[in-house]
């Protein structure tokens, strides 16, 4: 083989190898981002989720041009497209009527009860690393 030749091989490794190192942590980075939310997957940028940690149903109402209601499942999740300043979401918390503007567009939430048994709506990292069992990022 010639100097040439085995230097072209030699090359030819190092930038397959650099395309494979790439390749694999651009799907690791993708992986990374969507494994810890689940349903995140597909989810728009302008979306917002809203996932049901507790055991109940729970009924929310949030603003799209009107107020819309909906309910989210045990354990269901939501996606609802947000505003330019995020997503204004009203539900009553056990005791008193809330309102919040989710704001992180292309975030989730939870919603679940807190130490009082009132509902609140957290995002849901700061949920996921307390007692749930759920995973965080």
């Amino acid at each position: 083989m010639t100097n040439g030749l085995r230097i072209f091989a030699l090359l030819a490794s190092f930038i397959g190898a650099g395309v494979n190192a790439a390749l694999a942590q651009a799907l690791a980075q993708d992986l990374r981002s969507t494994n810890q939310v689940p349903g995140l997957v597909g989810q728009q940028s302008d979306e917002i989720s809203i996932t049901n940690v507790n055991t109940k149903p729970v009924s929310i109402v949030y603003w799209d041009g009107a107020w819309k209601p909906i309910e989210i499942a045990p354990g269901g999740k939501v996606s609802l497209k947000g505003q330019a300043d995020g997503l204004r979401v009203g539900f009553n918390d056990g005791v008193a009527a809330q309102s919040v503007i989710l704001s992180d567009l292309g975030g989730a939430y939870a919603i679940m009860a807190n130490e009082a048994g009132r509902w609140v709506i957290r995002p849901y990292d700061e949920v996921a690393r307390g007692d749930t069992g759920l995973r965080s990022r």
